[in-house]
């Protein structure tokens, strides 16, 4: 009998870059947390996994990937114990993993891929119009479709 491989759900958006320690997912989707400690921190399975939901980023670029799964075994690998004196302490315990670039990267590097990453890349979808950018109507289409065409060969 083989067990299922379990996943942490990593949250690396970019307004967070400056909290000391790397946000996870909580139990049942429920939450953010910071310690992996048992019943802390949310185990998923490949199956409990959803392309869009559990896998996102906003910015164009797999670099900057907000909200990704990584193997338990390896997050629990860069997992340390917490600060418990000054600003940052955990009374509660961890261990936590310190937000810095080498662990956003190596975390960004073993993510594991759910469907196709581009997916998600807003420059790869059809832009939207805003309704501001949307062809005139009313009043202004008849001014916009009586102004003469300058430049225009007949």
């Amino acid at each position: 009998m083989t067990t299922a491989l379990e996943y942490y759900i990593i949250d690396l958006r970019p307004e967070w870059n400056a909290r000391p320690y790397i946000s996870l997912w909580g139990p049942n989707n429920g939450g953010y947390v910071y310690s992996v400690r048992d019943g802390y921190a949310g185990r998923y399975t490949q199956s409990n996994l959803l392309p869009g939901y559990h896998y996102k980023h906003r910015y164009g670029s797999l670099r900057s990937l907000d909200r990704f799964p990584v193997l338990c075994s390896i997050v629990e690998n860069l997992a340390g114990p917490p600060r418990t004196e000054g600003r940052f302490r955990i009374e509660s315990g961890g261990p936590v993993i310190l937000n810095t670039g080498d662990n956003r990267t190596h975390l960004r590097r073993y993510r594991l891929n759910i469907g196709d990453p581009t997916a998600f890349d807003r420059r790869t979808k059809p832009a939207e119009a805003k309704p501001s950018e949307a062809a005139p109507s009313g009043r202004l289409a008849e001014r916009v479709s009586d102004a003469p065409n300058k430049g225009v060969a007949a």
